[in-house]
């Protein structure tokens, strides 16, 4: 028998089935909205520490062209020490007279300056201390022309020098440097203009 009192039972709330359904789909878009995030992340992480590196390379090149290109100043003739003291395949020291003192051995500040490539520590020091930091300097190379028009990495006489070839490469350091492993070079050829005359 059927009771005439029983009503059907009209709440509208979800069954088991469509929870489930809705967590799944939700966890779903979650895991690509991380995904997305993630993959964001490690973009701009890398890009970052590209861009520091080449603004290293770039400021450390920067400053070496302009010493490299001063090398040899002497505008009173009286400065006997000017020029390009040493150089070989991964540093050099050059000397000028910038503020017409007729001394450029050190007493002036900057008119004294060695580069070197400290393979160590991945770093491009000037006269002993660090020019770039982050250790993300993987090598310095320089060349020289010599006025004969000859080629060399380590000439005999530094005054015969002419041109000098820098090239500088790094690449990024710490989280992710496995995976992006690129190495990024930059050449600079600077013209010894107060050489040879």
């Amino acid at each position: 028998m059927i009771d005439k009192n029983f009503k059907k039972s009209t709440s509208n709330g979800f069954t088991i089935i469509e929870l489930l359904v809705a967590v799944a789909i939700s966890s779903i878009v979650l895991l690509a909205v991380i995904q997305v995030f993630t993959s964001s992340n490690k973009i701009y992480t890398v890009q970052d520490k590209v861009v520091g590196m080449q603004q290293n390379v770039r400021a450390a090149l920067g400053m070496m062209t302009r010493d490299i290109r001063m090398a040899g100043l002497d505008p009173t003739g009286d400065a006997g020490d000017a020029g390009i003291v040493s150089a070989d395949n991964s540093s050099i020291h050059v000397r000028y007279d910038y503020d017409a003192s007729k001394v450029c051995n050190g007493t002036s500040p900057n008119e004294d300056v060695n580069y070197q490539y400290d393979a160590a520590d991945k770093r491009i020091e000037i006269n002993g201390n660090e020019l770039t930091e982050n250790e993300s300097i993987d090598s310095m190379q320089f060349t020289y022309t010599l006025a004969d028009g000859t080629v060399s990495t380590s000439p005999a006489d530094p005054d015969e020098i002419r041109l000098v070839s820098v090239r500088v490469c790094g690449k990024i350091h710490g989280s992710f440097e496995d995976e992006f492993s690129e190495v990024y070079c930059f050449n600079n050829i600077i013209k010894c203009r107060n050489m040879g005359l």
